[in-house]
């Protein structure tokens, strides 16, 4: 059975995010989401998020994206780590997203550490 609220990992890649963004409302969305539900996948899981009925943060796009790039996720247990995203729709936050990329990432993940997306050009 899911719990009913975010855990740790879905609280700090939002959080980091938002201490990274320069768009206040991405921020003030991401401070006033609520935990929506939770599918597990094996390799990860989508965590659906939603805003309070009464916000108006709804109001204007936080990005022209339809995604929001988060920090790759570090773990002894995980093989080759993980990426997070926060996606996106009609202008507002709707899911995270984290995908191993290796074959697993476990649901009990309580020791990690999230790290800048290194890009490397060719």
């Amino acid at each position: 059975m899911a719990s009913e609220t975010f855990n740790q990992i879905e609280n700090d890649i939002p959080r980091w995010i938002a201490e990274r963004t320069e768009v206040k409302a991405l921020r003030e969305q991401i401070e006033k989401a609520e935990f929506n539900g939770r599918e597990y996948t094996g390799a990860g899981f989508y965590t659906n998020m939603r805003l309070p009925p009464e916000s108006t943060l709804k109001e204007g796009p936080i990005t022209s994206s339809r995604w929001i790039n988060g920090p790759d996720i570090e773990s002894l247990r995980l093989e080759y780590g993980a990426l997070s995203l926060i996606f996106c729709n009609d202008g507002s936050i709707d899911f995270l997203e984290i995908a191993a990329y290796g074959n697993e990432f476990p649901e009990d993940l309580k020791e990690y550490k999230l790290v800048d997306v290194e890009v490397k050009k060719i």
